[in-house]
């Protein structure tokens, strides 16, 4: 009964859905300065050498730079086809800076190059190239957007993050990686059998997650790129609800092994497994507190799911939520202030926030359906999570407060999202 009741309640994470903007469809978005934001002028990308393009990268580029500024929080960005040559006329254009993209090519590849231009005084903040671009030209104009935010903003940007998550798009359940935007989903897996719950490692150059492959949920992991892959744990029963130390070195989760399902700790090779919690309770979905100190878990011991923190060896256990009569799937903030859980209410699973004493709690989703598996952006600004409002599973993403709310456009029902840690450099 203990196995059933871990599936039913905590393994049915739902897809996460982003973006119903979506990033490069040639639609130029015009953004009304906003208090406190730095405003850009993005015009279409400039050919520094005459040649045939059939694609309109011009326009495909700008519109992926515009998207990734506007999503990051510190910038409103305004799409312009043209911003003219004239510096003495910049001033009037009521926008601190122009980021001008252009491109060129040899005839077997393709150059990006970004000259960041402040539109008062005309001087130039930045000017860099972009290599080796023509199979990679998404991820090349992610890099420019981050190389931007970090320029003008002092702190990392997103753009080049990715989500992992399971997918039925190509029939069975398989495990995909998508750009935040939800672009250039990758296929990781070819289990053709049930995998959930996908967790990231710190480096980004790992994915674990549970699959059903040899009949019985086990923990695996793979590579980001889907090349190398192999089997973590495979205890009889449930080896699920991986989740990676801060310093990449050890992974909690849940095993069933011993006819309940409790928390364990192991080192990232699979050895020595150490149990955490020791309760007839169901203890499952254990997240690390960024600084390694802390795991915060779901637990059923005071008779409903709830939320508890405990010391990383397994001690020091108290309950923080109180409020509801079902609280699961914590997810600890980068900034280790505050956690997003899911809580039931009338039926239905949302999304909320709270500090890391149980307090401040606040509700961030509010739409018809299931809202749950909740993981953080690693700048700390975004969630990205799952939901059936739209009737099938999907993948979404919001701000870190609830708002701008955005569907992923991606194929099938798609659901336990996992947000990377910062990539690309």
């Amino acid at each position: 009964m203990a196995i059933i009741a871990v599936v039913a309640l905590f393994a049915s994470l739902g897809g996460a859905a982003l973006s119903e903007e979506q990033g490069g469809t040639g639609v130029s978005i015009v953004v009304k300065k906003a208090s406190g934001k730095i405003s850009v002028l993005v015009p279409n990308f400039v050919k520094e050498v005459e040649f045939v393009d059939k694609e309109g990268r011009d326009a495909k580029m700008a519109d992926i730079l515009a998207d990734d500024l506007n999503f990051s929080g510190y910038f409103t960005a305004k799409r312009v086809e043209a911003a003219g040559k004239d510096p003495a006329a910049w001033s009037s254009l009521d926008v601190d800076y122009i980021a001008q993209g252009g491109y060129s090519t040899d005839g077997m590849e393709i150059a990006l190059s970004c000259r960041l231009v402040d539109a008062r005084g005309g001087s130039e903040v930045m000017s860099k190239r972009y290599l080796d671009a023509l199979k990679v030209m998404r991820q090349r104009t992610h890099k420019m957007a981050d190389d931007i935010i970090f320029q003008l903003s002092g702190e990392k940007g997103i753009s080049q993050t990715k989500v992992a998550f399971v997918s039925d798009m190509a029939g069975s359940t398989e495990l995909y990686t998508a750009d935040y935007d939800g672009r250039s989903a990758l296929r990781l897996t070819r289990d053709e059998n049930l995998c959930l719950l996908p967790s990231w490692s710190p480096s980004g150059n790992y994915v674990t997650y549970t699959s059903y492959k040899n009949n019985n949920p086990d923990l695996w992991w793979v590579g980001f790129d889907g090349k190398k892959k192999g089997i973590l744990s495979y205890y009889p029963g449930l080896n699920m609800a991986a989740s990676w130390s801060p310093d990449g070195q050890r992974i909690a989760y849940t095993l069933s092994k011993d006819g309940n399902s409790e928390i364990y700790v192991m080192r990232r090779d699979g050895s020595e497994l150490k149990r955490l919690t020791f309760n007839v309770a169901i203890d499952t979905s254990p997240t690390w507190s960024p600084n390694g100190r802390e795991l915060a878990f779901n637990s059923d011991r005071s008779g409903t799911p709830q939320v508890y923190i405990m010391d990383s060896e397994g001690g020091n256990v108290r309950r923080i939520t109180y409020s509801g009569s079902y609280n699961a799937s914590p997810a600890w903030s980068p900034a280790g202030d505050r956690i997003a859980y899911v809580s039931r209410e009338d039926g239905l699973f949302n999304i909320y926030l709270m500090d890391v004493t149980g307090g401040g709690i606040v509700r961030l989703t509010y739409r018809q359906g299931h809202n749950e598996n909740p993981s953080w952006s690693p700048d700390g600004k975004h969630i990205v999570f799952s939901s059936t409002r739209e009737a099938a599973k999907g993948i979404y993403e919001m701000d870190a407060d609830g708002g701008n709310a955005r569907r992923l456009n991606l194929p099938g029902n798609c659901q336990t999202p996992a947000w990377s840690p910062f990539m690309g450099g």
